[in-house]
C-alpha cells in the first residue's frame, strides 16, 4: 500500500537495473508491481474510508457529521469527471503512480523477460528456411545465442516502442 521506494527513480533506470540484474530480478519486480497501489486505488479507498466514517459518526454521534460524507461525494464526483483531481494529484506527490505508468513498465519488463518474442508479427523474414522450421517444430524460428542489446539499450527501445504504441492507440 505505500508507494513505490523507487519513485524517484525514472522507467528507463528501473528497467535497465532489473534488465542488468537478470531474469530473477524481472520477475521479482513484477510480483512488486503487482501489490502496488495506484493514486487512483488510494483516492477511492480514502473516499470510501471517509463516507463510511461519515455515516457511522453522524448515527452514533452527531448529524453534523453528514457533512463528511457529502464532501468525500463531491470529491468522487470530481474525480470521476475530471479524471484526476485535488486527492489524485497529491497522491501523485506522495510518489503514487498512475495504473498507465505502472502498466508502462510492466510492459517494458515482460517484453525484456520475452513474453511477447513467439507473437505473430506484421514485419517479413527474409530467411524462408526458418520460417519453414518455425512451423514445423513449432518452435521459435531465429533464435541468437548472445543479446543483440545491452541492458540499457533494450531498456531504452523498450520504453520507445511502449510510448509509440501509446501514440498511435490516441489517434
Amino acid at each position: 500500500m505505500n508507494p513505490t521506494s523507487k519513485s524517484t527513480t525514472t522507467l528507463l533506470d528501473r528497467v535497465a537495473a532489473c534488465a542488468t540484474e537478470g531474469h530473477e530480478s524481472i520477475q521479482n519486480r513484477l510480483v512488486e508491481l503487482d501489490g502496488e497501489w495506484t493514486a487512483s486505488r488510494m483516492v477511492k479507498a480514502t473516499l470510501g474510508v471517509l463516507i463510511v466514517t461519515g455515516f457511522v459518526l453522524a448515527t452514533v454521534h452527531n448529524p453534523y457529521w453528514m457533512i463528511l460524507p457529502a464532501i468525500a461525494g463531491g470529491l468522487l464526483l470530481q474525480y470521476l469527471f475530471f479524471r484526476g483531481g485535488i486527492l489524485a494529484e497529491l497522491y501523485c506527490k506522495l510518489g503514487y503512480r498512475s495504473g498507465m505508468q505502472i502498466d508502462e513498465e510492466r510492459f517494458a519488463l515482460r517484453t525484456l523477460r520475452g513474453d511477447y518474442r513467439n507473437l505473430p508479427t506484421m514485419a517479413e523474414v527474409e530467411d524462408k528456411e526458418s520460417i519453414g522450421r518455425f512451423e514445423d517444430e513449432g518452435g521459435p524460428a531465429l533464435e541468437s545465442a548472445e543479446p543483440l542489446y545491452g541492458p540499457r539499450e533494450a531498456a531504452v527501445l523498450i520504453v520507445a516502442a511502449g510510448k509509440e504504441l501509446r501514440k498511435d492507440e490516441t489517434k
